[in-house]
This record gives C-alpha cells, structure tokens and sequence, in this order.
C-alpha cells in the first residue's frame, strides 16, 4: 500500500509539473505571436496585436504603432522588457487604450511560459497576455 501511494504522489508530481509548461527561451523566436488575451479580456480578431522575439529584443505592433525594445526571457521562466520606442501615430480610442494596456503589461511581466502552445506573460499571479503562435 505504501509503495502505491508513493507511485501515485510521483504520478501527481510528474502532472503538476508538467502542467508548468515549457521555458525554453529558443521557442520564442523566429515566428509572430499574436495576442489573444489582454488581462482578462479577449483581443478581437483582428486588432493586429503582435510581438516578435529576436535574440535580446522585442519588437511588435501594438495595434496602433509599431514598437521595439531589449527583453531578457530565461530558461528559468524570468521575463523582463522595456523600455519602447514607438512611432507615433493615432487610432480609435479603443485601439489606443489596448495598445496602452498592452504596452504596460509588456513591462510589468516578469515571469513566462509556453503552455499548450500559448505564450503566457505573468506578474505575480496574474496572466497579463495570452499569445499564439502564427
């Protein structure tokens, strides 16, 4: 009984840990993920929020304005970006409230990680965006 049980807990670890899902800073790189979800919100389709990882840099649109800048992501899950330039032009005020919040997300996560093959950019407890991969 006690040999099952202790089979059992390392089955439910394996799960849970697994469940992390991946952080291996190379899947990052080389295609456009698209924002699906910002906070809690959905993203409407179409909105043209995008980010692109190259080696130590971010670049995107925001929906609005193209925008590049440094970002570290680790193997450890550690995410850091910031600060933006960005062109400056002007959209629809829903567009230019997104591409605020969006921005702002961008900075305050610190944490990732691909799960179920969705890009996940957290602060603290909390899910700030939700890419796909195109």
């Amino acid at each position: 009984m006690t040999r099952l049980c202790t089979l059992l807990l390392l089955a439910l670890f394996a799960v849970g840990c697994s469940s992390l899902g991946a952080t291996d800073p190379a899947e990052l790189r080389g295609g456009e993920w698209v924002v699906v979800r910002l906070e809690a919100d959905p993203v409407p389709e179409g909105a043209g929020l995008t980010l692109r990882f190259e080696e130590a840099q971010l670049s995107g649109n925001s929906g609005v304005n193209a925008f590049h800048g440094a970002v570290v992501c680790e193997a450890d899950g550690t995410f850091e970006a910031g600060p933006f330039a960005l062109t400056r032009r002007a959209g629809p005020p829903e567009a230019m409230a997104r591409e605020s919040l969006m921005l702002v997300a961008l900075e305050r996560a610190d944490r990732w990680r691909i799960e179920r093959g969705e890009l996940h950019l957290i602060a603290g407890d909390s899910t700030l965006l939700v890419c796909e991969s195109r």
